[in-house]
């Protein structure tokens, strides 16, 4: 359970913009440790969305993966936490209809939180400048580490890893869902995780 008395989030709580909202929502989130996903969007080409709603992350029927076990960052436990915006044309502002606080079937801590992917991802110009550091010799650890401290976030060598991969194949306009599909582009992969799998000639960077 994480329910977190908040006058600045709360059920019928209305907001002047959808900016203004989503402000509120991401501090609703850090301070009840709480990860939701759109699950419903209504664009508006003034107001950006005239209605959204959020679920939990582990939202969704339970599902049995034979003997695999599902990552704890996936699964689904039939969490009913919930949140819907709308924007009021009678108000002019954008109310919460819904707000589903309680967690079921999963953790809710800081720990969880801080070490989910979503919460952990790197912007796009902390990705170049990681990329950056690999390419130049820098070992992955070292740089999970330099953007740990500089970011407050979780990041892991995987994740540096991963975010070299990523950089390499949109370089050469690859699809990630394509590297089962064509040799070459397996074999392209294979020498990318080759390259970051010895690198570390450089101990120091700035």
């Amino acid at each position: 359970e994480s329910n977190v008395k908040n006058d600045e989030f709360c059920l019928n709580k209305e907001f002047d913009s959808y900016i203004l909202f989503h402000q509120a929502y991401e501090k609703y989130c850090k301070k009840t440790h709480s990860i939701f996903k759109v699950t419903h969007s209504e664009k508006h080409a003034q107001l950006k969305y005239k209605h959204r709603e959020f679920s939990c992350i582990h939202a969704g029927d339970i599902k049995s993966r034979g003997k695999k076990l599902q990552s704890a960052s996936y699964f689904a436990s039939n969490c009913q936490a919930k949140i819907k915006v709308n924007f009021s044309s009678k108000s002019g502002k954008f109310q919460i209809t819904q707000l589903e606080e309680n967690h079921t079937g999963h953790p809710v801590s800081e720990d969880d939180y801080n070490c989910n992917y979503r919460i952990r991802r790197l912007n796009e110009e902390d990705v170049k400048g990681a990329v950056q550091m690999v390419s130049m010799g820098a070992k992955p650890a070292k740089v999970a580490f330099h953007f740990k401290q500089k970011t407050g976030k979780e990041v892991t060598n995987r994740d540096i890893i991963n975010a070299c991969h990523r950089a390499e194949l949109k370089r050469y306009s690859i699809s990630e869902h394509s590297l089962n599909k064509n040799k070459d582009i397996v074999a392209l992969h294979s020498v990318i995780t080759e390259k970051i799998k010895h690198d570390g000639n450089i101990d120091n960077f700035a």
